[in-house]
């Protein structure tokens, strides 16, 4: 008996056929809806840019904007909205130019999709790299496109990698090199090897831009080179030295006769225990024509040893810091002939951040500082910090700084906020013969009115001596000023009638956040209509007791005049 296929298998055949054939024109017609669906987005505005201009204003300006170093490749989801844009960042080489060592992977395919771009390379090493280390292989090949160089690690891999890299790399012009602070807890901690010379075998013809952070390094490295228009150091160790590497120091600025500017923290090498500068046959003078911006932060005696042997610009703004209190006196007369022979300075700043520090801040020019916060005045043109003995005189400080600034006599502003005592204002103010407007933060003691108080004498062969020193002084600001009690403000009326009767009146008073009575004394009194300072000093706990009053119970007894009960000549008669 013969067999035959059953009808309902034919028919299974028959129905998958055609439900292939229906599948089949489902996907033609899909195919013709996306077809559609990419002319209609080809309509778009974001699809009518030029690739050219969509690749530089869009991804470049944006890319790491937004997503910075925490996703570097982040910007890639753009290219997903839609196929326009992904073809143009596929065929754009350059916006894969900036390869960054986080995920090996993606920097592998980034450096592949490059091209022959320039290149920017971050490589954050960790430890240890192995797992970067075929990454960094492939970019060390590719040296003759990198552009831009930023390296952040440990010293020790610092110094592999520098030892490691030694093809050349004619086009770079930027390095940044930081390594781990909390690999720098304590002297034992400290690496002792520095960069090695053999980091691109010493030829960067086009570098313009150094920064070491925390790096060791020697001041032979052939980075320091002459096409260096920036350098910004912050050495992470204590250099102890001797008169050879301090004159390395010299050696390698003047291999950098172009430098714009200069930031230098802890990098200048100590001289030798009693040495305070360098032998005449080893001293040289380092000239920097182009110099606009430099900045100094080192021991002080170092700082004025460094600044000694430099010559640049007067109109470069430039500052100065000193950490030690020993030294001040050479780094206050370096300061002061470096802004000598140049442009007029016109205002200057004396402010103490804290106590054992002391700030001076120079203007070329009539700055109006007022009640402005420090992020709102402009940037000196000169700046001068020092740390300052607490166990000595404050006024030696003062006094030092009165006689070695040559260019005191220039001045139309002073602003001082001074929050010790102690100060020799009489020597500073016989060097203001010019000065027009004095500003007053912070306490005002007894020997500054004195000093306000003081007549020329007749050793000032220039000045006459019935009058009162700073004899151009024609405006008074006070901002917060706390005039010490109520004797204080009298003395301060008492200078004012007599200035008034020596023929050189005040003729404008500031008062901000304070007040004096002292309209019938000068000709025009701006008050902002705040008291706060004069009450607090008004009400003083010194005064009354050693407890201070509340402050509301205090105001109602003055308003009703019971104030003057709770006296007996100046002493309280009750206790609080």
């Amino acid at each position: 008996m013969s067999s035959r296929p059953l009808p309902s298998m034919r028919g299974d055949s028959v129905s998958a056929h055609a439900r292939k054939s229906l599948e089949d024109q489902i996907l033609v017609h899909e195919k013709s809806i996306l077809e559609l669906k990419t002319r209609i987005n080809r309509l778009a505005l974001t699809t009518r840019l030029p690739p050219r201009s969509f690749a530089t204003e869009h991804y470049e300006s944006r890319r790491w904007a937004v997503y910075g170093i925490r996703h570097p490749y982040g910007w890639i989801a753009l290219t997903h909205v839609c196929r326009a844009w992904r073809e143009i960042a596929l065929n754009t080489p350059r916006l894969w130019s900036r390869i960054v060592l986080k995920r090996p992977e993606m920097a592998t395919e980034a450096l592949a999709r490059s091209k022959k771009a320039p290149l920017s390379f971050l490589v954050q090493l960790t430890n240890p790299p192995e797992s970067q280390v075929d990454v960094l292989e492939k970019v060390i090949q590719e040296s003759e496109r990198l552009v831009q160089l930023q390296i952040s690690s440990q010293s020790r891999l610092v110094y592999w990698l520098s030892s490691k890299w030694e093809l050349a790399a004619p086009f770079l012009e930027d390095i940044t090199i930081t390594t781990d602070l909390t690999q720098l807890g304590n002297d034992s901690d400290i690496p002792s090897l520095p960069l090695s010379p053999k980091f691109f075998s010493g030829k960067t013809p086009s570098l313009r831009r150094l920064k070491l952070c925390m790096v060791p390094f020697d001041w032979t490295h052939p980075f320091f080179c002459s096409t260096l228009r920036t350098l910004d150091i912050q050495a992470p160790y204590d250099l102890r030295s001797n008169p050879a590497e301090f004159s390395q120091l010299l050696l390698a600025f003047e291999r950098m006769p172009l430098l714009e500017s200069v930031n230098l923290h802890e990098g200048i090498p100590h001289l030798p225990e009693g040495l305070a500068q360098l032998p005449a046959e080893a001293a040289r003078s380092v000239v920097l024509p182009n110099l606009r911006s430099l900045e100094v932060v080192s021991n002080t005696q170092d700082a004025a040893n460094f600044l000694r042997h430099l010559a640049f610009p007067s109109s470069a703004q430039f500052f100065v810091c000193g950490l030690t209190p020993v030294g001040a006196e050479s780094l206050i007369q370096v300061f002061s002939d470096r802004l000598s022979g140049g442009p007029p300075r016109r205002t200057m700043r004396i402010e103490q951040p804290y106590p054992s520090q002391i700030e001076v801040d120079v203007w070329n020019g009539c700055v109006e500082l007022g009640a402005l916060d420090q992020a709102d005045r402009p940037r000196p043109d000169a700046q001068l910090a020092m740390e300052v003995s607490l166990s000595g005189p404050q006024s030696h400080t003062l006094q030092t700084l009165a006689v070695n600034t040559a260019f005191l006599p220039e001045l139309h502003r002073l602003d001082m906020d001074l929050i010790t005592s102690g100060w020799d204002y009489k020597t500073l103010f016989r060097r203001l013969p010019a000065l027009q407007v004095l500003s007053l933060s912070g306490p005002i003691e007894s020997n500054f009115f004195d000093a306000f108080a003081t007549l020329a004498s007749s050793e000032d062969t220039d000045a006459d001596a019935n009058a009162p020193l700073l004899p151009s002084l024609h405006t008074i600001e006070l901002h917060g000023a706390r005039v010490g009690g109520l004797q204080a403000r009298d003395g301060l009326l008492d200078l004012l009638i007599q200035r008034c009767h020596l023929g050189v009146p005040i003729q404008r008073l500031v008062l901000r956040a304070c007040f004096i009575r002292a309209a019938e004394f000068v000709s025009h009194v701006a008050w902002d209509e705040s008291e706060q300072s004069q009450r607090e000093d008004y009400f003083d706990p010194s005064i009354i007791g050693a407890h201070r009053f509340p402050l509301e119970q205090f105001m109602a007894l003055e308003d009703d005049g019971l104030l003057n009960m709770l006296f007996n000549d100046g002493e309280p008669i009750l206790a609080f």
